[in-house]
């Protein structure tokens, strides 16, 4: 048998080696866990419903979460008369009036406390204020007037905590400042040939902030959900199970890792889980 003698500087390595080790295990594994678990669901599940009391609107434009709140906005597009209506984290009705200005996109802004979003044509970006309690006070305005989109109908979706907004156009997706309302670049859809892309909702490209997976663009006559990553790169599709028909432009967003989905005859937005 043999007497294996260590030195002091060969015992400070291995104890060395031990603590980077453990740290591995602490910090890395989890973080790998993290990204590994933030897949889109191959099938995704029905979700929850939001039911409008309003009998004004047709085309709804968003659905936006308030995660300090726990509360859910939906609004329609084509007229300062159409509602904002506010839900509870299970669709229960809390609120509607209506939302003064003719929108085509609306995200909740966390370090704001309001609701921002984009307006048909020239009517440039705004902000509805909100209160301690999540609903609006009824002040609000235009923070950056003009028009700052490709289109006059184009449908905004945001990232607030860069202050950006996305919208598509013939295939490309165009990025927006919302604090000056600077056009900063476009980025070109690749993957899909032309007959899947005109089979998808038009007016509406849906940023989702899952890494790999940004964009989103969901085919209404299929029902599929094809992916993109931040660079146009086509990623992934899948298929879903619709509980009612899939409108070809408009009526679709995307908050809090669901894809929700607007009916005109029922006057009903559902939700399916994605991430």
């Amino acid at each position: 048998m043999y007497l294996i003698i260590f030195t002091n500087h060969q015992i400070q390595s291995y104890m060395k080696a031990l603590i980077y080790i453990r740290f591995l295990a602490i910090f890395l594994i989890p973080a790998v866990s993290v990204v590994a678990t933030a897949q889109p669901s191959d099938k995704p599940a029905l979700d929850l419903e939001l039911i409008i009391h309003s009998e004004s609107g047709n085309n709804g434009v968003s659905v936006a979460w308030n995660e300090q709140k726990q509360l859910y906005y939906a609004a329609y597009g084509g007229s300062t008369d159409y509602p904002l209506e506010v839900f509870s984290e299970k669709g229960e009705y809390l609120y509607s009036k209506p939302i003064g200005y003719d929108i085509r996109g609306m995200a909740y802004h966390e370090e704001w406390n309001c609701l921002v979003g984009n307006l048909y044509d020239n009517g440039g970006y705004f902000k509805i204020y909100l209160d301690e309690s999540g609903l609006p006070t009824g002040k609000s305005e235009i923070m950056v007037p003009g028009r700052h989109q490709p289109t006059s109908q184009s449908g905004g979706t945001f990232n607030t905590e860069k202050n950006i907004m996305y919208t598509i156009y013939d295939m490309k997706i165009y990025r927006y400042n919302i604090t000056n309302g600077a056009e900063m670049d476009e980025i070109v859809l690749n993957g899909l040939n032309q007959g899947d892309l005109e089979s998808c909702v038009a007016g509406t490209i849906l940023y989702t902030g899952n890494r790999g997976y940004e964009f989103m663009l969901v085919d209404h006559v299929s029902y599929r959900i094809h992916f993109f990553n931040s660079k146009g790169e086509y990623a992934k599709t899948i298929q879903m199970d619709p509980v009612e028909s899939i409108h070809g432009k408009y009526n679709i967003s995307f908050t809090n890792n669901r894809l929700w989905c607007y009916n005109k005859n029922s006057r009903k937005w559902h939700s399916y889980r994605i991430f």
